[in-house]
Parts: structure tokens; sequence; C-alpha cells
């Protein structure tokens, strides 16, 4: 393998390794919503913006994402190649490619969600109680009270709910975006890969017979073997 093929290996698996801190760190933003300035009552009381309830950063730019990274490097130690026959033609699937190139499509909803969400969020503004009661005091104007901090105080409760918020809702759309961007190249290079790498879903082979048959067979168990050791090396390549 050259040294550039180690490297871009080498990059793909740290941006996988990445996934794992990532959906940590959203599980944590995600529970610190609940409790703002670490007050429960809050929570208890269902008194906090109805986003904090989509458990984005919980369950789909945590919980899932911690599956798909899993997933993902899991995939890069299982390398192998599924014969498949049909009449007197022999097709070799790349499974784990596929399965690759699925989570990280689902990497890429999921975390897309968790930020869109918390998006909306902060255009929203926060709940929070203010001189007319509970209420929303910046739903009128999306976003706007963020280029004018002198409104911010309307609310009186909880304390500093709209900092709190801003806060960790951005944290949120920080994470789950490098999230996205992580999933997205890995889909990207997988489907190059797929479809014009060393390592294709399918490689048709014609079997006629005689020495050529022997001679192909042989082939396809080196072309295995190097698929296996990750080696750049391709059927063409070989015949060639």
């Amino acid at each position: 393998m050259d040294y550039s093929s180690s490297q871009t290996l080498d990059t793909a698996y740290k941006g996988k390794t990445a996934l794992i801190p990532l959906a940590v760190w959203n599980i944590v933003i995600n529970i610190l919503l609940y409790f703002p300035n670490g007050d429960k009552t809050y929570a208890a009381n269902n008194q906090l913006t109805n986003y904090v309830w989509y458990f984005q950063g919980i369950c789909f730019g945590g919980i899932m994402m911690i599956i798909i990274a899993t997933t993902l490097l899991l995939v890069d130690f299982y390398k192998c190649c599924t014969p498949c026959h049909s009449g007197k033609k022999r097709y070799y699937v790349h499974f784990p490619k596929l399965v690759s190139m699925t989570f990280a499509a689902l990497g890429v909803l999921f975390s897309a969600y968790t930020l869109i969400i918390s998006a909306l969020a902060i255009a929203q503004g926060p709940y929070c109680k203010t001189i007319n009661g509970w209420e929303y005091p910046f739903i009128s104007t999306p976003g706007g009270y963020l280029s004018d901090s002198s409104t911010w105080s309307q609310c009186i409760e909880p304390g500093n709910v709209v900092e709190w918020n801003l806060i960790l809702f951005s944290i949120q759309i920080v994470l789950s975006a490098l999230q996205v961007i992580i999933c997205f190249c890995n889909a990207i290079c997988d489907l190059k890969d797929a479809f014009c790498g060393s390592h294709r879903i399918l490689i048709q082979l014609e079997i006629v017979g005689g020495d050529d048959e022997i001679h192909l067979r042989k082939l396809m168990r080196v072309a295995v073997k190097s698929a296996r050791d990750t080696s750049p090396l391709s059927i063409p390549q070989l015949m060639g």
C-alpha cells in the first residue's frame, strides 16, 4: 500500500473514531438542557423549551451515532468478498462496503436532524417566565432577539435561560455539523470505492473453462487476499 493510501485510511479511521466522543458530548449537552442553571424543578414541571423533548442529542446525535460509529469501525476489520453464481458468470459482492455506505448515510440523516432541531430551538428562543406568565417571548421574531441582548431580560425565570439555551444549542449545532461532515465524507469515499476503486461492489468474471478457468480462479484468489489486506491492487492490474 502506498503512502497516500495509508494516509487516507488513517484519516478515515480517525474520523470514524471521532464520532464517538462527539456523540457522548451531544448526550451530555442535551442532558444539561433539562437543568437550567442546575435546577431540576423546571424539567419536572415541564417548563422547558419544547425542542429539548425531541431527544436530538441523546437519541439521534448520541446513542444512534455511537452505534453507527461502532459499526463503521467494525466494517474496517471485516473485509471479504462473497461469491454469487449466475449461470456461467460469477460475481463477487463486497457486502461491507454496502453496510458502510448505508450506516454512513444514516449518520448524515441523524446528525442533520440534531443540527436542524438545535437551530430551530435557537430561532424560537427559550420558554420562560415573563411578566405575562410562562411563554415564548421571542417567538414572534424568530432569531431577532439574538442581535438585541437588551431584550433577554424579559425572561425572569429560569435565570439566564437565554444564555444557557443559546450556548448549549450552539455547541450542539457544532457537534452535529462535524458528525454530518464525517459521515458524508465516509459515504462519498465508500461510494467512490464501490464503483471506481479496487474493491468494487460487483466484479464480474465469465468462467470460460479449461486453462482460462484455472487462471481466472487463481487471479480471484489473489484479488480476494489483496482485498482482505486492504491492498490497492485491483483485478484489472493483475490481469494486465
